[in-house]
């Protein structure tokens, strides 16, 4: 991208959302995630306000490619793991997290119990990354808002590899 690098302000409100898919169910696995700024850079969000109708750019997109035998809930914990290590390493210190996965956003706000035992150290990895933020909001939505990470956890599964743009100063 000939985007120009932006600097991530830690005051600011930044959006991550990510994806997971399997084929097969177990089988091919992938993930995609996409952080974003906010253009006029947003110090509070009002718990109702959907990002949906806010202008937004991308400043970090991953297609990730995992293996050829794990779940679609794997697959999607794997995709919000990544997104808030990138989150992390980018700088962001308050995120809004969406995601289409209703299991995964259920168990990080703690209102579905974590039974599968496969799942239970991603859970964990996943809370533990949480905790490094000073501030976070994690909403469920409807699948049509999350397209960018399905085309790019789709793409990790077409091509079987890994790819990471960002246009940030790190």
């Amino acid at each position: 991208g000939d985007k120009k690098a932006a600097k991530v302000l830690p005051n600011f409100w930044y959006l991550l959302q990510f994806d997971g898919g399997s084929r097969g169910n177990p089988g091919l696995c992938g993930a995609g995630v996409v952080v974003y700024n906010f253009h006029r850079n947003v110090v509070s969000l009002e718990s109702s306000k959907s990002t949906a109708d806010l202008c937004r750019e991308s400043i970090f997109e991953a297609s990730i490619y995992l293996n050829d035998h794990s779940t679609c809930n794997e697959a999607e914990y794997a995709g919000i793991i990544y997104g808030l290590e990138a989150a992390l390493k980018l700088g962001v210190k308050k995120l809004v997290i969406e995601g289409d996965s209703m299991l995964v956003v259920k168990q990080l706000l703690g209102s579905y119990k974590v039974k599968a035992k496969k799942l239970m150290p991603l859970h964990q990895r996943a809370e533990s990354l949480l905790s490094k933020f000073s501030d976070f909001k994690i909403v469920h939505i409807e699948r049509s808002l999350n397209s960018k990470p399905d085309l790019l956890a789709n793409r990790a599964m077409d091509h079987k590899k890994t790819e990471i743009m960002h246009w940030i100063d790190q």
